[in-house]
């Protein structure tokens, strides 16, 4: 399987770096991430829809319909094959997604794919999460596509 990471990195743009940003600045930066990470796991949108962001983060990705079985949820999230079993199984308990017992022997892993109440709960808070976003960076329109870009080269290096 192609790491997702790797794969994303786009090296016709890298660029030659004479003096790479200094590890203290790098430091700060995920200290900030943290901290937003952090913050954003408590926003009031997860509690109302009484899911956590590795739920949503989960459901999110299968909404997308790609790769439907744990190896892949679990390699496209960074979310360990253990952890996501474990949320599917409270998800499929709480009718948000469906588990479909795999005919492919050589795939023995079943299939997963959001319910239509799982669909409508990711609406809510994607709804609610879009007004945040917008407010946000309402002057910085490039934020989200500037960091979706450079995370994947931040993840060469774990």
């Amino acid at each position: 399987m192609i790491d997702p990471i790797s794969a994303a990195v786009d090296r016709s743009t890298e660029l030659e770096v004479s003096n790479p940003a200094s590890v203290e600045e790098f430091a700060k930066a995920v200290s900030m991430m943290n901290r937003f990470l952090a913050k954003f796991a408590a926003l009031k949108v997860f509690a109302e829809a009484r899911l956590t962001v590795t739920d949503w983060t989960v459901m999110m990705y299968l909404l997308d319909g790609k790769g439907p079985r744990y190896p892949f949820v679990a390699t496209f999230t960074g979310i360990s094959e253990q952890r996501v079993i474990k949320i599917a199984e409270a998800l499929v308990a709480t009718g948000l997604i469906s588990s479909t017992p795999s005919r492919d022997p050589t795939r023995p892993h079943p299939i997963l794919s959001v319910t239509d109440l799982g669909k409508a709960r990711l609406d809510a808070i994607n709804n609610a999460l879009h007004h945040l976003l917008a407010k946000a960076v309402q002057d910085s329109a490039n934020t989200v596509p500037d960091l979706k870009r450079n995370i994947p080269y931040l993840m060469l290096m774990v």
